[in-house]
């Protein structure tokens, strides 16, 4: 779950990180990202966005792994896990804020990425759409603050 954030990031141990949110996206969403989004076929180390970089798109996870980055302090960082069927971007998207968190490609991946602007709109004209986002936001927001008390109960930063 943990990692050095100085240096070469280390995600070796990424399968001991939380999923991202354990939701897998519904049909309705897949259908609206292969309609309206651009297929990327992604390599390892690519780099989707960074914390604090302003929300320009959202990505669903087609194949692979990407991990997301949290600082937590000047030493460590925690990892989240987004696989097949995982949204990326959905909370700073639809905040228009920042994203939080960094999001790297670890293993070869196909991803659909959708333009926020859209993400958004499609969202707000339909309510399939709506009930699946607010699912994985839910799930997102039990993750963390599962993860974030499990940072608390072993003494780390």
């Amino acid at each position: 779950m943990f990692g050095d954030s100085k240096g070469k990031q280390d995600f070796s141990d990424f399968r001991d990180s939380p999923a991202l949110s354990g939701v897998k996206a519904s049909g309705e969403l897949l259908r609206e990202f292969q309609q309206r989004g651009k297929t990327l076929t992604c390599k390892p180390a690519t780099v989707l966005f960074t914390q604090g970089e302003p929300a320009k798109q959202v990505y669903f996870v087609v194949s692979g792994v990407v991990i997301l980055t949290l600082p937590l302090s000047t030493t460590k960082t925690m990892k989240f896990v987004a696989d097949e069927g995982s949204i990326i971007g959905i909370p700073a998207a639809v905040s228009n804020a920042a994203y939080s968190m960094t999001a790297i490609v670890w293993t070869d991946s196909e991803l659909i990425v959708l333009d926020r602007e859209v993400f958004c709109e499609a969202v707000a004209h339909d309510p399939a759409l709506s009930s699946g986002v607010l699912q994985i936001l839910a799930a997102e927001t039990r993750s963390a603050r599962l993860a974030i008390a499990k940072v608390g109960q072993t003494g780390r930063e």
